[in-house]
C-alpha cells in the first residue's frame, strides 16, 4: 500500500508491487574485505564501508539501516532483555533462533530505532545486529553498470501490465480471504472492490515535427530518431576547419580517425557544414594532460573541442568540463572511447553527437507549431547534493523565441537540501531583460513549469514562489502579463494500464490524458503519459496547475503540455516531463 487519498472519485488506495534486491554477501564478509584493504585503520575501513547500508536479517525477515558500529561489543558481550534478563548475544540468537554464532569476536552493528519504530517505547532505542547474520540488501554502483545484471533484475522488477494486474487481484483476494483485514475495513465502514478503478481516458493525436527540410509526424510510440538523422536541422551550425580540436590519447588514435570521418559523413544530411578537426595526441590519460591540452589549444576562434577519454572516470570529466566551462568558456563534447570502438553502432552514435555538438554551438533541431502568439514558457527545479554536504542549486530556464527552442538560463545556489526556490525575481528579471532585447517587447502570457514540488509543499510554492513572479512586473511600466503555474511531478505511485480494441491489457499510448475520477478534488490536475515504454508498467506524469491566470482551456494547455515534451533535443522523441524541466 502506498497511499490512500479522498480523490474525485471518492476513497482511494494506491497499491503497487515492492520489490527488494537480496545479495548472497553478508555484511561480515564485506567488512572483513574493506578491512584487508585498509589494515592500519581497522575501524574507518569497516564503518565507510557498511555505514548507510540496508542489510536484512533472514531469522525474522527485517530490514535495518546500519547507523554504526560499535568495536568494542562482540557476541559474547551480554544485554538486557525485555523480560529483565542477562544473557549474551550468543545465548539469545540460540534460544531464540536456534542459531549457532561462528566468529565471536565480530563487531556489532547498531541501528537506531526511528519514531515511527518506537511507538509507545517512548525513550530512544537501540538494535544491535550480528555481520554475519545480516544479508546486504540493494545494488552496488558496479553492479549498476553492469549491463547484464541490470537487465536480469528489470525483468522480475519491471512488470508488464496484465503480470502488475494480476499481482494487484492476488493482493486484494488475500485481504478479503483474511478475517482479521475484513474486520478491520468493517470497523472502518470501508471494504476493498475487487478490481482496480476503470476509467476512461483520452489520447492526443500525434504531433508534426518541424524539421529544417520538411514537416513530419512522430508515430504511434512519438518517435521521429529516423527523421531526425535524415533531415536538415531547423537551424544548421558551420564547424569550421582548424577551428575545432579532437583530443585523445595515443591509443584511441584510430578509434579517434573512425569517429571523425563517419561524423562528418552524418552531418551533410543535416546541413552542418564541418570541416576537418585539429587532432591532439596525448602520451597518457593523466587528468592534468587534458587538462594541459585544453588551455594549450585554446584561442577565441575556437568552437569546440571534442575529448575521447579511454574509460569512463568521473574526477577526469569534471577537471575537463570544470576549466573548460568556467575557465575558458568553450564548449566542449566528451565521449569514452569504448561508445565510438562498436562500428556497427558508430553512424548512430556519431549522429547523436552530431544532434548535441549543433545545439551547444546554438543552433536548433526541430520545433512543433505553437498557436499562442507572445508566450514566454519557464521551468524551474532544484537540484540536490546526494552527499548532502554541497548546496543545492535552483534553476531556472525561459523561452526566447516563438517556436520554443532557444532558451535563458540561470543557475542560483540554495541551502542544502532546500526545494522551495527564493531567488526566482532575479532570474525572471534577467529573463524579461533578454526577451525585450530579442523582440522589442515584452511576452504577454508566461506558463511556468515547477518540478520538484511534493504534495506537502504545493501550498508553499503558490504562497512563497508565485509572489516572487508576479513582484517583477511592477518593475515594467504598464506591465500586466498572464501568468499560469503548474507543478510537475513525476515521482508519483499511481500507475495506469490500457485496454485496447479488446487486446487486453497495455501500455497506454503516448499522449494518455486523465482528468478525472483519480485526480485531487482539490486542486485542477491531471495525469499524462507522454512517453513510449518497452519495458514494465508506464508511469503517467502528474500535472497540479496551481495558479492559472493565462485562462487557456483545459483541452489547450493539456495540448501545451504535450508539446513540450517533445522539445528535449538530446532525444527524438517524447520524455516525462517538459523540456523546460529536462533542461
Amino acid at each position: 500500500v502506498t497511499a490512500a487519498h479522498y480523490m474525485e472519485g471518492g476513497v482511494m488506495l494506491c497499491i503497487d508491487t515492492s520489490h527488494k534486491v537480496l545479495r548472497t554477501t553478508t555484511a561480515h564478509e564485506l567488512m572483513s574485505v574493506a578491512s584487508r584493504g585498509m589494515p592500519s585503520n581497522y575501524e574507518m575501513a569497516v564503518k565507510s564501508a557498511i555505514v548507510g547500508s540496508v542489510v536484512l536479517t533472514r531469522y525474522n525477515n527485517k530490514t535495518y539501516i546500519v547507523d554504526d558500529v560499535v568495536l568494542d561489543q562482540t557476541p559474547k558481550s551480554t544485554f538486557t532483555n525485555s523480560k529483565g534478563e542477562t544473557m549474551t548475544y550468543v545465548d539469545y540468537y540460540k534460544r531464540q533462533y536456534n542459531i549457532d554464532v561462528k566468529d565471536l569476536s565480530q563487531p556489532l552493528l547498531v541501528h537506531r530505532l526511528k519514531k515511527k519504530e518506537l511507538k509507545d517505547m517512548g525513550e530512544n532505542k537501540l538494535v544491535c545486529l550480528l555481520p554475519e547474520l545480516c544479508y546486504l540488501t540493494g545494488l552496488t554502483d558496479e553492479m549498476r553498470s553492469d549491463f547484464k545484471i541490470m537487465k536480469d533484475v528489470a525483468q522480475h522488477t519491471r512488470l508488464t501490465p496484465p503480470a502488475r494486474h494480476e499481482c494487484l487481484q492476488k493482493f486484494v483476494r488475500n485481504v478479503q480471504s483474511n478475517k482479521e483485514a475484513r474486520e478491520i475495513l468493517s470497523d472502518w465502514g470501508l471494504t476493498l472492490d475487487s478490481e482496480p478503478v476503470q476509467l476512461e481516458g483520452r489520447v492526443l493525436p500525434p504531433e508534426g515535427i518541424k524539421f529544417g527540410s520538411r514537416e513530419v509526424t512522430a508515430n504511434d510510440m512519438a518517435d521521429f530518431s529516423r527523421e531526425a538523422g535524415r533531415e536538415r536541422v531547423l537551424q544548421p551550425v558551420e564547424l569550421v576547419g582548424g577551428q575545432w580540436v579532437v583530443i585523445h590519447t595515443a591509443r584511441d588514435e584510430r578509434v579517434a580517425n573512425q569517429f571523425i570521418e563517419t561524423f562528418l559523413m552524418v552531418c551533410r544530411p543535416l546541413g552542418m557544414k564541418v570541416g576537418r578537426p585539429d587532432l591532439l595526441r596525448l602520451p597518457n590519460d593523466r587528468v592534468d594532460g587534458y587538462v594541459s591540452a585544453l588551455r594549450e589549444k585554446y584561442s577565441k576562434k575556437l568552437q569546440m573541442a571534442v575529448v575521447i577519454f579511454p574509460s569512463q572516470r568521473e574526477d577526469r570529466y569534471n577537471a575537463v568540463k570544470k576549466v573548460a566551462c568556467a575557465e575558458l568558456g568553450l564548449p566542449t563534447q566528451c565521449i569514452v572511447s569504448r561508445t565510438i570502438a562498436n562500428e556497427s553502432k558508430l553512424r548512430s552514435v556519431s549522429l547523436k553527437i552530431a544532434l548535441q555538438i549543433n545545439c551547444k554551438l546554438g543552433g536548433e533541431l526541430w520545433t512543433l507549431k505553437i498557436p499562442m502568439q507572445g508566450l514566454m514558457v519557464c521551468g524551474i527545479d532544484v537540484y540536490h547534493d546526494p552527499t548532502k554536504r554541497g548546496s543545492s542549486v535552483a534553476s531556472f530556464v525561459s523561452s526566447m523565441n516563438v517556436t520554443l527552442s532557444r532558451w535563458f538560463t540561470r543557475a542560483s545556489f540554495q541551502n542544502p537540501g532546500e526545494e522551495i526556490v527564493n531567488s526566482l525575481k532575479i532570474s525572471l528579471m534577467e529573463a524579461l531583460k533578454n526577451y525585450h532585447q530579442i523582440h522589442q517587447q515584452l511576452p504577454k502570457s508566461i506558463v511556468v513549469y515547477r518540478d520538484g514540488v511534493s504534495d506537502g509543499q504545493l501550498s508553499v510554492a503558490r504562497d512563497h514562489e508565485i509572489p516572487q513572479l508576479t513582484s517583477v512586473f511592477r518593475h515594467f511600466n504598464g506591465y500586466e502579463p498572464k501568468l499560469t503555474f503548474v507543478v510537475v511531478q513525476k515521482r508519483i505511485s499511481t500507475r495506469v494500464y490500457a485496454s485496447l480494441s479488446g487486446k487486453g491489457l497495455s501500455n497506454a499510448p503516448p499522449g494518455a490524458i486523465i482528468d478525472h475520477t483519480i485526480t485531487k478534488r482539490l486542486w485542477y490536475d491531471f495525469l499524462l503519459v507522454s512517453q513510449h515504454v518497452r519495458q514494465g508498467t508506464v508511469s503517467p506524469t502528474h500535472y497540479v496547475v496551481v495558479h492559472d491566470g493565462v485562462g487557456l482551456k483545459v483541452g489547450n494547455l493539456q495540448r501545451l503540455t504535450y508539446k513540450l515534451t517533445h522539445l528535449y533535443y538530446n532525444w527524438p522523441g517524447t520524455i516525462r516531463v517538459p523540456a523546460p524541466c529536462q533542461v
